[in-house]
């Protein structure tokens, strides 16, 4: 991909994130479903899905490992072996599952965690992120996301340290 080609970068602030998990709450109240588990894809998952637990009042939590892309840096390349999921031990079995991820763009991640939780039992998944990077034509594979952008989306916790001198 050739530099000008490349999307823009949303950075999102603490603000946009917590404007983002409050707009997720209130999509779920709106559901008036019963989720019994909350799974967050790690890491991007993690921090909104602590914020989402207990704002949902959700005591099952847990983290799935699945990596797509090779590293965490902007515009990085998808894993050239395919996405790798965590195939360690998951009983799920007959629960209704809220799965967690920061952002989403081709969905690939969403599927293969669905899929993942299917295997373990899950009789029903649904999906929330807090950003959809709507650039390149992908289709939105989670059932909600809070915001659309239209590039690269880094978050609060993906930013350089600061360094003193």
């Amino acid at each position: 991909m050739h530099e000008a080609q490349l999307p823009p970068i949303t950075d999102f602030s603490w603000q946009d994130v917590e404007r983002a998990c409050s707009l997720v709450v209130r999509w779920i109240a709106n559901q008036r479903r019963q989720l019994d588990m909350l799974v967050a894809i790690e890491r991007g998952g993690c921090i909104p899905g602590v914020i989402l637990a207990h704002r949902l009042a959700m005591e099952g939590f847990m983290t799935l490992s699945v990596r797509t892309t090779s590293t965490d840096v902007p515009y990085a390349p998808r894993r050239a072996d395919g996405p790798q999921v965590d195939e360690g031990p998951l009983h799920l079995d007959g629960q209704a599952v809220l799965l967690v991820d920061d952002v989403t763009n081709t969905g690939t991640t969403l599927r293969v965690a669905r899929e993942r939780l299917g295997r373990a039992g899950c009789h029903e998944v649904v999906t929330a992120v807090l950003a959809w990077d709507c650039w390149g034509g992908h289709s939105l594979e989670a059932d909600y996301a809070a915001r659309h952008t239209d590039g690269w989306v880094r978050f609060p916790w993906e930013r350089e340290p600061s360094r003193s001198s």
